[in-house]
């Protein structure tokens, strides 16, 4: 049969792939269970050729796919990351699509097309449960685009905790994007936390931001404060975050507020450049 290489694999030293290569495959699966009960598997091949060394052959390890619910990744011999890692796009759900099983989705919807893109579908990854309280929880989900390529991650995390100055018991949910490039390098983009009163469900207070690259254009420069044109025109894009913060005053009054933050690339740094907050 044939076998094809990972686009961008580098051969180790002293090898060079050709058609007319002989591979030799090592395939195997593990499998557990973790604390909840879940059980789980991966499975992994690993591809090996030949090289003569004077009189004798050597074993030369070229490449390894690793999947692992549902997501395959790929290592050269130094296990670096080849490329980004893939799922079965049969297997995806479109953010459209997302069920009661997926409330977490459906309530972020607008936020992961904003820091993923639109046409971008989803795969439940992995659940947990603390089980010496089950107010702390989480889940994983793996943020794809149509093909399957993985483009990040929308981690969601449920916790409780007791108010020192109340003594009430509050509930938190903790949101968080990150994406992944093709060396297997993460990135925050965002993310979002809510806290709630334990007995009356009452939001306390809650808090989001995402970060996004943008081109500097005519288009972005209209929309940005007169007074930051002049700085942010020098530079061909800016990381631009922005954020809001929701609270309740002594009164009880709900305030609000919310920033918007510019960066720049200077010599490998992001440099802060300007930014707005409104309260």
């Amino acid at each position: 049969s044939t076998i094809t290489a990972p686009s961008g694999l580098t051969e180790p030293e002293g090898v060079t792939l050709e058609d007319a290569t002989k591979i030799i495959v090592e395939a195997g699966k593990n499998t557990w269970v973790d604390p909840q009960g879940d059980s789980f598997s991966s499975e992994y091949t690993r591809y090996y050729t030949e090289v003569k060394t004077g009189d004798y052959y050597d074993q030369v390890f070229l490449w390894e796919t690793q999947t692992r619910n549902g997501v395959t990744t790929a290592y050269d011999s130094n296990w670096n990351q080849i490329g980004k890692p893939k799922a079965d796009p049969s297997a995806l759900k479109a953010i459209a699509s997302a069920t009661s099983d997926d409330a977490e989705i459906t309530a972020n919807a607008a936020s992961l097309e904003k820091v993923f893109g639109s046409d971008i579908k989803f795969l439940l990854l992995n659940t947990w449960t603390d089980q010496q309280n089950a107010n702390n929880s989480g889940k994983e989900y793996g943020i794809f685009d149509g093909t399957g390529l993985k483009l990040g991650s929308m981690n969601v995390n449920k916790g409780s905790w007791t108010d020192n100055g109340t003594n009430e018991k509050v509930l938190s949910t903790n949101v968080g994007f990150n994406t992944i490039d093709a060396n297997g390098e993460w990135q925050w983009l965002g993310g979002s936390w809510k806290n709630y009163d334990s007995e009356s469900g009452d939001l306390r207070d809650s808090g989001s931001n995402t970060r996004a690259t943008e081109a500097v254009d005519a288009d972005f420069l209209a929309g940005v404060p007169t007074e930051l044109v002049s700085t942010l025109e020098g530079y061909s894009s800016v990381v631009v975050e922005t954020g809001s913060n929701t609270w309740k005053d002594p009164a009880g009054e709900s305030r609000t507020s919310t920033f918007t933050r510019y960066f720049a690339d200077d010599d490998g740094e992001q440099k802060f450049v300007g930014g707005t907050d409104t309260q």
